[in-house]
């Protein structure tokens, strides 16, 4: 049985872009996973089509879940979880892929080995369009207190409700049901920001490790954190999500809201297949495995 479940939660995705997140789940080396589709109330969810890529590159434990009426990422990702049977998840959404073919073989290893209850890596930014590149940026800014080794839950907690220095959701690896409890919490309290749930956690105690390794490839600028229009109507889940955390925590008390980020892109042309796209980075990857998006020459950083 597998143990850990790819979500990939949509909304009006743009088919082009799911394709190409779900050609990076057919290109892994292992086929020890399941995946979930998760659809906020589109009008096209391209769930048959998903089914058949996935199923034809030999990918059969499928699950897909409908929300109606659309009610926003935390709903959706309730209703996904539903779905999942396995001990861990791993979150996507179109237009973000894992970073190469050996990805997912890594990931098992790391849960196997460290059972961690919330963990990230690296990400590779870049921007999409008719001529994806890769683009400055990785989250959190401040990394050091997530090392397994020194982990620092003080700083960790500060940084995140304080500084705001948040985590990008794209590849986050979750317990299933400590994020199912968290999205329950969240219900019906906050609408977009399903990966808010990682301040909570900073607030419990719950360690959240950083693992030195690029994981995934997140599209900058389509997203709730990155697209100007998306920042200015999440503000509204400012108070909910303190209160989601605990008004009377010293950390939530002193700060404002934190605004955190959930990776959502719009649009819905025909099906379209192919990669786009191929070329470097300011960071060279741990090693010369084939990336989903061609290779990535080491340059100076």
């Amino acid at each position: 049985m597998p143990q850990l479940t790819i979500v990939i939660l949509q909304y009006r995705p743009d088919a082009g872009a799911l394709r190409r997140t779900l050609a990076a789940l057919a290109m892994q080396d292992t086929r020890d996973f399941a995946v979930v589709l998760g659809d906020d109330g589109s009008p096209q969810d391209y769930f048959a089509e998903s089914r058949a890529y996935l199923a034809a590159h030999g990918i059969t434990d499928v699950q897909t879940v409908k929300l109606m009426p659309n009610g926003g990422t935390v709903k959706n990702m309730q209703n996904a979880l539903r779905a999942v049977t396995t001990r861990w998840v791993l979150t996507l959404s179109p237009g973000d892929f894992l970073y190469d073919s050996e990805t997912l073989r890594w990931w098992l290893g790391r849960l196997q080995a460290d059972a961690p209850r919330v963990a990230f890596g690296r990400q590779a930014y870049f921007a999409p369009g008719s001529d994806p590149h890769p683009v400055p940026g990785e989250t959190p800014f401040d990394r050091t207190p997530y090392d397994p080794a020194h982990y620092d839950a003080r700083t960790v907690r500060r940084n995140l409700l304080l500084y705001d220095d948040g985590i990008s959701g794209a590849g986050l690896v979750y317990e299933r049901a400590l994020l199912q409890t968290a999205m329950d919490t969240m219900a019906g309290r906050v609408r977009l920001a399903e990966d808010f749930s990682l301040r909570m956690f900073a607030v419990q105690g719950i360690q959240i490790t950083r693992y030195d390794r690029l994981t995934v490839w997140y599209e900058y600028g389509g997203g709730v954190s990155t697209d100007a229009r998306a920042v200015s109507g999440c503000w509204a889940n400012g108070a909910p999500c303190l209160r989601c955390c605990g008004r009377n925590s010293p950390a939530t008390s002193r700060c404002g809201w934190p605004m955190n980020t959930t990776s959502m892109t719009a649009g819905n042309p025909g099906w379209s297949g192919g990669w786009s796209g191929g070329s470097s980075c300011r960071r060279a990857p741990p090693s010369k495995k084939r990336s989903v998006h061609g290779p990535r020459p080491q340059t100076a950083t």
